[in-house]
């Protein structure tokens, strides 16, 4: 495994966990559907209510997808924190900002999706409460 490979997995493993509060989870298994069908993985037997992701193959391609990448803007949302995405005209990178209206932060990347889960981990450390407050009356809906 490439290095940039590496640590475009940790980033994406470090997002799954610290801003989408999934898990690791060994219960998933491969199957195969057959002619045409394909492989997939399904999850049988685990105790994280369908909030985990592959121990062994790892989570979504979040920095690298930007459908992934829009679900970790969309949770970031849900938690009360905005997300501007800039590109510029002088640079190859991208820059993401997220915040609320008292603070912000922001992170560059090569790819808008490498940038947004850069910004989300670093917006989650530094709204770690809002974040937290967010998941915990997710929590609290799940069992009404």
């Amino acid at each position: 495994m490439s290095e940039s490979t590496k640590e475009l997995r940790e980033l994406n493993t470090a997002v799954a966990e610290k801003v989408l509060h999934l898990a690791a989870c060994d219960s998933w298994r491969s199957i195969n559907f057959g002619r045409g069908g394909g492989a997939a993985m399904i999850n049988e037997n685990c105790e994280h209510n369908g909030q985990c992701f592959p121990a062994k193959t790892g989570p979504a391609h979040y920095s690298e997808s930007i459908e992934a990448a829009m679900q970790v803007v969309e949770k970031m949302r849900g938690c009360g924190i905005w997300t501007q995405i800039q590109t510029f005209t002088h640079t190859t990178q991208v820059r993401v900002e997220m915040g609320v209206p008292s603070s912000e932060c922001q992170e560059w990347g090569a790819t808008m999706e490498e940038a947004i889960c850069k910004c989300a981990l670093k917006a989650v450390t530094k709204f770690e409460l809002l974040v937290d407050k967010a998941a915990a009356l997710a929590a609290l809906e799940q069992k009404s």
